[in-house]
């Protein structure tokens, strides 16, 4: 059996960039088992580098497909250019068949980051070298470049005022991203830093999403307050697992390694978009 790869429709506009979430779907050439059968990459890795994706195993899952049967693996772009993924053998749990993946164009061009280089350098003078028009014209070039920052940052305030609590939550998420990828591995001080920004981030949301105060809650309180809300419960065993990691590296009771950063995003990531409850308005 073969299988062959596709971007998620959600992630294909706009076209991701470095650093994004995304979702790649295998469509099998036939139906196999059940939807609710257990599936697993054929590797001992839980992050798997494939094109220009790593992958993350442990989410490969069965998707609602009207034919044959479909399957789906999240994953961050970890590269820029034309996207794809490498070559996969996917497993089938009760019957053992085996689906090959052949390495596949997800018709996707990550943008290339651009190194911005200074606008213009003086050339070096002797003291007393300068003119008053030369001064001049340097002032002018400040105080545009002044107000041109400002009112970016206007602008950047006006746009984090139209975004409901979930794109803040995922945009904050995003700026976590630098941990996962540290060339050097984390030290304990970053790892502080990294898990109080990831719970603030997870605390917040949970405040502006389900209108409740956690502020002087222990983490088994917080828990406990999200089984009493409908749409959190189902979310609640995977948020301890996040939270109950944090504290075991935080404590030395687990060895500090920086492939737990992406599960933690990857799981809070799932329960923000998970559990969102738009406000009132918006449609």
């Amino acid at each position: 059996m073969n299988g062959y790869v596709a971007l998620a429709e959600k992630d294909r506009s706009p076209a991701p960039q470095v650093g994004d979430f995304v979702t790649v779907e295998i469509l099998v050439d036939e139906r196999v088992g059940s939807p609710s059968d257990e599936w697993k990459v054929k590797s001992n890795a839980k992050w798997l580098p494939s094109g220009g994706i790593t992958l993350s195993l442990p989410s490969l899952r069965v998707i609602p497909s009207e034919g044959n049967t479909k399957l789906a693996l999240d994953g961050i772009v970890h590269q820029p250019g034309a996207l794809s993924t490498g070559e996969l053998t996917l497993q089938h749990i009760p019957s053992g068949q085996e689906v090959k993946v052949a390495p596949g164009s997800l018709s996707a061009e990550v943008a290339q980051v651009e190194k911005k280089e200074n606008p213009w350098v003086l050339p070096a003078v002797p003291f007393g070298g300068w003119n008053y028009f030369l001064l001049a014209l340097l002032g002018a070039v400040l105080l545009a470049g002044l107000i041109f920052l400002v009112r970016k940052l206007l602008a950047r305030v006006a746009r984090r005022r139209r975004k409901n609590h979930r794109d803040r939550a995922l945009a904050s998420l995003q700026t976590l991203q630098k941990y996962a990828r540290s060339k050097k591995g984390m030290q304990q001080e970053e790892w502080k830093k990294f898990s109080f920004e990831l719970t603030g981030i997870i605390r917040k949301f949970s405040d502006e999403n389900f209108k409740i105060d956690t502020s002087d809650m222990t983490d088994r309180e917080f828990l406990a307050e999200l089984r009493m809300q409908p749409k959190a419960r189902s979310q609640v065993d995977s948020l301890s697992r996040v939270l109950s990691t944090i504290d075991e590296v935080r404590y030395g009771k687990k060895a500090l390694d920086v492939t737990h950063v992406p599960d933690l995003l990857l799981e809070t990531r799932k329960f923000v978009e998970t559990t969102f409850q738009s406000p009132e308005g918006e449609q």
